[in-house]
């Protein structure tokens, strides 16, 4: 233990000369300190953390120093155990809330079985799909982590596996290096409405339409209905109708939350409608600002003054014709704002 906790304070001391050398303020803070409090693991030096004292760590950010902790914990009975540093940074992670982690490895990030990174993975939706991949034992515990972390942070928090070389990427850039996990809710899939909230999905389509829904909108709508994809939490939804006379079925609604957009939940609700769709169409107003959105994952679209009609999946041009005709006389489902004459206070109160 002893050479251990010298390596460990050897590297702390290390990190902090290096931070400081960049300019950036650092603090280190050693074992003894009492922040991971700890037990220990059989007979030997080895221990988990039980607890995280944060004091150490809010009094250097207040202080305006990166707080550099070295991976030694305390028990009950001062004794001093190593704790495993990807342990130990989770625990941290949980304990501070934090909005961001960040784990280095050699690989730069989690790789499928054809050797590419793994860009991102949503929790829990992915979970399964995560799990069944084949790759090391290592690989596996690393993974049941990060899965567990992202469940205990904030909603809007990202874990991002890295490495060394590309971490100024991750930092720096949109779009990112490595493999993020984010946090989003699952997808549920429904052929009625019976099980459906239509309070809250009503707010949902006219908070992030910013137009009122027709008051027989739901009621027209159960006899055309063939698929609604929903999220847990009423952030994100896509209705699927059959109509009469059409062999393709219909986009009617494509909707995410205000505070779900830019966070991927957009792609996955896509990616559950595409899976199940070979062929699909849908409209969009021309002023629509999701429509270059649309435009790159249609393979036709058709426009005027006032529509445009998007598809996939449909290689003849007469039924590609028959759909858009059907699309463009298709009645509105939404009020224009002119039709209410308090339409701002209509949309706040929502």
């Amino acid at each position: 233990m002893q050479n251990s906790r010298h390596q460990v304070t050897t590297e702390t001391m290390i990190m902090v000369n290096f931070l400081e050398a960049s300019g950036a303020p650092a603090h280190p803070i050693f074992s003894g300190s009492n922040v991971l409090r700890a037990e220990s693991i059989g007979r030997g030096t080895k221990g988990k953390v039980t607890c995280v004292n944060k004091e150490a760590l809010e009094w250097c950010i207040s202080s305006g120093h990166i707080p550099v902790l070295s991976s030694i914990g305390e028990t009950s009975s001062s004794q001093l155990v190593s704790i495993d540093a990807v342990h130990a940074t989770a625990e941290v992670a949980k304990a501070v809330q934090a909005m961001k982690v960040l784990f280095l490895n050699t690989t730069g990030g989690l790789r499928d079985r054809g050797g590419r990174i793994i860009e991102e993975v949503h929790i829990p939706a992915d979970l399964d799909a995560l799990m069944k991949q084949s790759c090391s034992s290592q690989d596996h515990k690393t993974k049941e982590l990060v899965c567990g972390l992202v469940a205990d942070l904030p909603p809007l928090s990202s874990v991002v596996i890295t490495s060394a070389k590309t971490i100024l990427t991750e930092l720096f850039t949109h779009h990112g290096s490595g493999t993020m996990f984010k946090k989003t809710e699952r997808i549920l899939k429904y052929s009625s409405l019976k099980d459906v909230d239509i309070d809250r999905l009503k707010k949902l389509v006219t908070r992030s339409f910013g137009r009122v829904l027709k008051e027989n909108y739901f009621k027209e709508l159960e006899g055309r209905l063939h698929t609604v994809y929903l999220s847990e939490g009423y952030s994100a939804v896509a209705v699927i109708t059959q109509e009469a006379g059409l062999n393709v079925p219909y986009l009617d609604k494509f909707s995410i939350s205000l505070q779900r957009q830019g966070e991927g939940t957009s792609d996955m609700l896509w990616n559950c409608v595409r899976r199940d769709f070979p062929s699909l169409f849908w409209r969009s107003r021309i002023s629509n600002k999701v429509n270059a959105w649309y435009f790159k994952r249609s393979e036709g679209s058709w426009s005027n003054s006032k529509w445009t009609v998007f598809w996939y999946g449909i290689s003849n041009q007469q039924l590609s014709y028959t759909l858009v005709e059907w699309a463009v006389k298709k009645p509105k489902s939404f009020h224009e704002p002119d039709e209410y004459e308090e339409w701002p206070a209509i949309t706040e109160s929502l």
